[in-house]
């Protein structure tokens, strides 16, 4: 389903969006097309052909792989890329068909309605062939992926449940509501693959949590219902912006 797009969306700081100018976000959408996709529902799969490039308009997107089973290796917000590795590998090779692209490393799945202007790949590697200067946003944008995950790697000694809070933090939307209470399309197993413990670990931790009436879960979502309980779990301070875990 086709939208129309906004003129210059407000973005959260240090998305990749927040970087651009207003006239580099125009050249972009007009390379591009709205799309809006629903709850649940798949932007794309793994292993398939990375012709596009997404990126979020608005909503929470979750990148899964399979481990076997699908693991939760990443979250992504407004404003922040989809598929960019991959698209930007074509940077490098000469042009070649479709057919032939890098297929995409990982599932990308709309866990809330999602807005994102989707950008086919040899457009996109054009833009920023003849706009050196949009290397430096999509530098910055890596810089803080990987100190996002250099921050999860440094906090890997912590406990399980300040772990378990922190992920389930990382999840919540960012659409500018602030709200207490808000239900996750995410598994427990996808959980635990994420922050490196066992499923029967997150599942104990989260049952400790529902009987303080902080969670409640049912099949495939966890409903957070004291988010200031959660972020005190986490160790954060209520008024704490979190950032994106890479």
């Amino acid at each position: 389903m086709t939208e129309q797009a906004p003129l210059f969306p407000s973005w959260p700081e240090e998305s990749f969006a927040s970087r651009l100018s207003e006239g580099q976000w125009h050249g972009f959408q007009s390379l591009g097309a709205y799309q809006k996709v629903g709850s649940g529902l798949l932007l794309y799969r793994a292993g398939t052909h990375a012709t596009n490039l997404l990126i979020i308009i608005s909503g929470t997107v979750t990148l899964t792989e399979r481990l076997p089973h699908d693991g939760l290796v990443g979250v992504r917000h407004s404003g922040d890329l989809l598929g960019d590795r991959e698209v930007l590998s074509w940077a490098s090779r000469s042009p070649y068909p479709p057919a032939q692209a890098p297929c995409y490393r990982e599932s990308a799945c709309a866990i809330t309605p999602v807005k994102v202007l989707r950008i086919p790949a040899l457009h996109f590697n054009q833009c920023i062939e003849y706009q050196p200067s949009l290397w430096r946003a999509i530098a910055a944008d890596l810089h803080c992926r990987l100190a996002a995950a250099e921050k999860v790697r440094a906090e890997g000694g912590q406990g399980a449940p300040r772990r378990l809070a922190q992920a389930l933090l990382a999840l919540w939307p960012r659409d500018g509501r602030i709200t207490d209470r808000e239900e996750l399309l995410v598994t427990q197993g996808q959980l635990a693959s994420w922050i490196g413990v066992s499923r029967e670990t997150v599942e104990r931790i989260l049952r400790g949590w529902r009987s303080r009436g902080i969670v409640q879960t049912r099949y495939g979502r966890i409903e957070v219902r004291k988010r200031a309980k959660l972020q005190q779990l986490a160790g954060q301070d209520s008024s704490e912006e979190l950032s994106n875990v890479a």
